[in-house]
């Protein structure tokens, strides 16, 4: 009974009139894709997968959880996001022993066509560009103790408006960190219990290159002015996961997080799993407190092949609401 006391808490907090109250400071930050998750598995589970993430793919959600790698782990996801945008990731994780976990990562955002337009032009120019974002990184976690561990992201991450098909230069790039934390209680009457916490996208203010014109009443201002600076997508994040029902057929987990970005309202992360024999899963999740999404689903398979290989496929569907759907796919191996 006393396990369930942390879901009343949840409920509680998400439920008072303080949660999501205050301003939203929507529009202040860049490297938008960068709050995009990048896996399958945790888009069907509402992004709160952090607390249950147990392979390559936790350096997208809480880099701690990079200590549940056993030997080798690799993740690939493709999305067709909306709006024809499109994006793409990559990781591969080695557990070392003695040492820690070891992992590389890289995922890419694409807008597709943009017809460029002007205040002379505004029915298009006829010029077609692109604008793209990229980041690549390392990472490294490690278990201090049996019951508690530590990790981290460093990163590269670039982005260009017009990816160079239009005469000005509009990118820029910067370093930036994450670090998440993993903490297993082990009371005795809720030992599947893991407590996590996580700071995404930690760095530097951002300028784009190049400038540009400004405009009153119709007329181009005589200098042409830097662009503003603004901000990283600070994330930060905390909540818990545990099995709610397991036995040698059936799991169920649930998992929560409790987000606070710095460009908008607090969120709440909900999402539950059940895995039939270790194979077939069915994932669902809702987010409270967004300005758009609301619900997601999805089904993961686990097959074991020639002895030592995992193959696991993931597909997710989440609704943007007004916006529209969006759909996940990625394939991991573990071995």
């Amino acid at each position: 009974m006393k396990k369930y006391m942390l879901i009343i808490v949840l409920v509680l907090v998400c439920g008072n009139p303080a949660f999501g109250q205050g301003l939203a400071k929507v529009g202040t930050v860049g490297y938008q894709f960068l709050k995009i998750g990048m896996d399958a598995r945790g888009q069907a589970l509402g992004d709160a997968v952090g607390p249950i993430v147990d392979d390559a793919r936790a350096v997208f959600w809480n880099p701690a959880m990079l200590n549940k790698v056993q030997d080798w782990s690799v993740g690939f996801t493709h999305s067709s996001y909306f709006a024809e945008m499109d994006l793409q990731s990559f990781v591969l994780a080695k557990q070392i022993e003695g040492i820690g976990v070891v992992a590389v990562f890289g995922s890419l955002w694409n807008s597709g066509d943009i017809e460029e337009t002007t205040v002379a032009q505004q029915g298009g120019t006829g010029r077609i560009f692109q604008s793209r974002s990229y980041s690549f990184g390392i990472s490294y976690a490690r278990m201090l103790t049996n019951k508690f561990g530590i990790g981290g992201n460093f990163k590269y991450i670039n982005e260009d408006l017009t990816n160079g098909k239009l005469d000005d230069d509009n990118s820029t790039g910067a370093w930036a960190f994450d670090v998440g934390s993993v903490y297993y209680p082990g009371f005795e009457f809720f030992k599947s219990l893991r407590l996590v916490m996580n700071i995404r996208n930690f760095g530097p203010e951002i300028q784009l290159a190049g400038t540009h014109v400004d405009f009153d009443n119709g007329q181009v201002l005589p200098e042409a002015v830097e662009y503003s600076i603004f901000q990283m997508p600070l994330v930060f994040n905390f909540g818990f996961g545990f099995e709610v029902w397991e036995n040698s057929q059936h799991k169920m987990t649930f998992a929560a997080l409790l987000e606070h970005p710095n460009d908008n309202l607090e969120r709440g992360n909900l999402g539950l799993e059940y895995w039939w024999n270790n194979m077939i899963s069915l994932r669902g999740g809702y987010v409270l407190n967004h300005d758009t999404r609301t619900l997601s689903g999805g089904v993961g398979f686990q097959l074991a092949t020639f002895e030592t290989f995992t193959l696991k496929l993931d597909y997710a569907y989440v609704d943007y609401g007004v916006l529209d759907m969006t759909q996940f796919f990625t394939m991991a191996i573990d071995w």
